[in-house]
């Protein structure tokens, strides 16, 4: 019995660091845990944004004087912004879940600037699809336009 007495307050001691060491791991764990799954929301929205913008790029890419980003039709690449557009508010709502206020702000303000970018190449797109109509219409109706001068019948 005085063996296990004088035992004791080294087994206490053990037993405490235990518990200490395993309480100190769980936090440390949690924290690295919550800190790896922000960078990861925080990559897989850049990510998303910058296909997005490199979409919108290659939309406009033809209305763009030196533009070296390969074109895409305007049909097809706004279809598929759509999808990207998904992606985007995926990665966004996993963000806001996982980050700070500035970070949430920071983020509002880059995908502000994606969707004005994606308004330009909307508008954009629609005043090239509108000067092409006019140009077609003017080449097959030349005669609904004004008098005939200098032309021959």
């Amino acid at each position: 019995m005085d063996d296990l007495l004088a035992q004791l307050p080294a087994l206490v001691g053990v037993t405490l660091g235990v518990v200490g060491t395993l309480a100190t791991t769980m936090v440390t764990d949690a924290a690295r845990w919550r800190r790896e799954r922000f960078y990861d929301a925080c990559l897989r929205y850049t990510t998303a944004l910058r296909r997005y913008a490199q979409l919108i790029a290659g939309i406009t890419a033809s209305r763009r004087p030196g533009a070296t980003t390969p074109p895409v039709g305007s049909v097809a690449g706004f279809a598929q912004l759509a999808d990207l557009d998904r992606a985007v508010t995926d990665a966004w709502e996993e963000l806001c879940l996982l980050a700070d206020t500035d970070t949430v702000r920071a983020a509002r303000r880059m995908r502000a600037a994606a969707k004005r970018l994606e308004e330009t190449a909307r508008v954009d797109a629609a005043a090239a699809l509108d000067q092409d109509e006019w140009v077609e219409q003017y080449q097959f109706e030349p005669h609904s336009l004004g008098p005939a001068v200098g032309r021959r019948r």
